[in-house]
């Protein structure tokens, strides 16, 4: 089987993809509950020491920063899992795209 141009770059841009995504989403970390909560308090006491506020927040104003700060890590894991399935999806159908246009090629030639 003879590649063209254009399937030879569709197959390095599927195994590139897939590679890249592949490894992306093997080495994303598992965060537990534990680790999101941790860093949501992080984030909210170094946002409050950035505001420099003359009085501190209520305990029930606290709670919703907290709950918002919470909010948006979640949104921010979610949105980089994301990112990294469509990545390995685009570079999967890359590949099936290569060998969908070599089996019909090696057909053709029958």
């Amino acid at each position: 089987m003879k590649l063209t141009g254009f399937t030879a770059a569709m197959m390095m841009v599927g195994i590139v993809l897939t590679g890249h995504y592949g490894m992306a989403w093997y080495e994303m970390p598992k965060y537990s509950e534990d680790d999101i909560a941790v860093s949501a308090m992080l984030n909210l006491q170094m946002d409050l020491q950035r505001q420099n506020l003359q009085t501190p927040p209520s305990p029930a104003e606290l709670e919703r920063l907290h709950l918002q700060v919470r909010n948006e890590i979640e949104a921010d894991i979610a949105k980089t899992k994301r990112e990294i399935h469509t990545g390995f999806a685009v570079g999967l159908v890359a590949l099936m795209l290569v060998l969908g246009q070599a089996l019909l090629a090696r057909r053709s030639q029958r």
